[in-house]
């Protein structure tokens, strides 16, 4: 699990790097920004990505996860929802 988290907050940490100029920050926090800001700012966001996740998959259930997975056409697919003749419906 900690392997996974550290892993989370690396990718975090250089995707913020690149998405956050620092002068936007800057007027943001209202202070120079320092590479402890972005490790913070890193360290909150993987913290609340792992609650987020660890609550949003004791909601789900196999179903909903499968509902939202997959496409409408692959859903039907699944169910078995042809017109019983047999053929191909792809073209």
């Amino acid at each position: 699990m900690g392997c996974l988290y550290a892993g989370l907050f690396v990718v975090i940490a250089l995707a913020e790097h690149f998405l956050i100029p620092p002068g936007y920050f800057e007027s943001n926090l209202g202070h120079p920004v320092g590479l402890g800001d972005y490790l913070t700012l890193a360290w909150f966001a993987t913290s609340l990505a792992l609650v987020a996740g660890a609550l949003g998959s004791g909601f789900e259930n196999e179903d909903d996860v499968r509902q939202a997975a997959y496409g409408f056409r692959e859903r039907e697919r699944r169910e078995g929802t042809d017109d019983g003749d047999g053929s191909d419906d792809r073209r």
